[in-house]
């Protein structure tokens, strides 16, 4: 069973332009900053949702998409079964 839900992962070509978007455009507090700009936590705090910007160019896409939900759940294998 899903248990939480932690937040959703972004992947950017361009993770650095993106941070600072969401940093000093849209004013999103940052919680753990790479330097390098993959891997930035946006959020309140780690006890709530958050989202992470990761380097599309290292990582790849999150998904079809850019986005990708993450959650927490108490058993993996019986989840993927049902």
């Amino acid at each position: 069973m899903i248990t939480k839900f932690r937040g959703m992962n972004i992947s950017s070509k361009d993770p650095k332009r993106l941070v600072l978007f969401y940093q000093d455009i849209m004013g999103l507090n940052i919680l753990d900053n790479d330097l390098n700009y993959d891997g930035v936590t946006f959020g309140n705090n780690k006890d709530e949702p958050v989202f992470w910007i990761w380097d599309e160019n290292k990582w790849g896409k999150s998904n079809e998409d850019h986005v990708c939900l993450v959650f927490d759940c108490d058993d993996h294998e019986k989840l993927i079964k049902n």
